[in-house]
């Protein structure tokens, strides 16, 4: 039976390997990931810098005890290219009083196996799997964890690729989570729907007759930049998990994978893009559309 590991991340986050069905490259599976916070005298901050950034994250908020009502648990899901990193985030929620989990879904970043294609799949609905694995493991997780036999309340916070994916598997599982709060999804192709259009009859016929050849794309390393600590940004990025260009191929048997390519897509995540809320102590409400959330039912 797996059990939880120690996960590269370090202190506070260990590793759960989820085993799925197998597909057609082998055996397959999804990690959860939780953050376990560690004890406040655990490690000293080195210099005016680990002073300084230990000091902001104690000021960022304060712990919140929860006394009442069930477990309340925010599971994480990542976008394209890319896997769970944000131990900010983690940090932050679980100072909040939530118990705090992160999915990397198959065939993404712990759980790329030798031989996979990264982030390859036909069919968006195969995510439930990862999903429903994950959830059981939760479960099981905070019951063991509190000792209360309730059913812990589910708020799940996707980004991107991810936002897609929860948004249709929330609207196949009403009821199986409390919020869906959605970051910057990927719920649409860019461009006008003439340009769309074009694309779609133009990858369809490689989709029926070669689902794995390359398309190549313009360089678009603007957001790798913006983020990785080997340019601009502050995370250091596992260069296989999040690649510097993660947009220059994709495979064009994921045409029917694509953000609003079934109509019964949009038709399913339009009412997602009309409210923005946060479950409390999630922070306040955000502005602008780039964030959108939604109660389920």
């Amino acid at each position: 039976m797996p059990v939880w590991q120690h996960d590269f991340l370090g202190g506070g986050f260990e590793a759960l390997e989820l085993e799925l069905p197998p597909d057609e490259e082998g055996p397959v599976c999804a990690t959860l990931v939780r953050h376990v916070r560690p004890l406040a005298t655990q490690t000293a901050p080195h210099g005016l810098l680990d002073a300084l950034t230990a000091f902001t994250r104690r000021r960022r908020r304060r712990d919140v005890p929860v006394t009442h009502g069930p477990p309340r648990v925010v599971l994480y899901l990542h976008g394209w290219a890319d896997y769970f990193m944000q131990t900010e985030l983690a940090e932050f929620l679980g100072a909040s009083g939530f118990h705090f989990y992160a999915l990397d879904l198959r065939k993404f970043g712990r759980s790329l196996r030798p031989g996979q294609t990264p982030g390859y799949t036909t069919d968006l609905s195969v995510y439930d799997e990862d999903l429903d694995a994950a959830l059981r493991a939760i479960q099981q997780d905070v019951a063991e964890l509190t000792g209360s036999a309730e059913v812990p309340t589910i708020h799940l916070l996707a980004h991107s690729l991810g936002g897609l994916i929860a948004a249709l598997w929330a609207d196949r599982n009403p009821g199986r989570i409390a919020t869906l709060t959605l970051n910057s999804p990927w719920l649409e192709l860019q461009g006008s729907s003439l340009i769309r259009s074009m694309a779609m009859r133009l990858v369809e016929p490689f989709a029926r007759t070669d689902p794995k050849r390359p398309f190549r794309f313009p360089e678009m390393p603007a957001y790798w930049e913006s983020v990785s600590n080997l340019a601009h940004g502050e995370w250091t990025l596992d260069p296989e998990w999040r690649p510097r260009l993660p947009s220059r191929s994709v495979q064009g048997g994921q045409r029917q994978s694509w953000p609003g390519t079934p109509p019964s897509n949009a038709n399913s995540i339009s009412t997602l893009r009309c409210s923005c809320c946060f479950p409390a102590g999630l922070g306040s409400r955000p502005s602008g559309p780039r964030s959108s959330c939604a109660s389920t039912p």
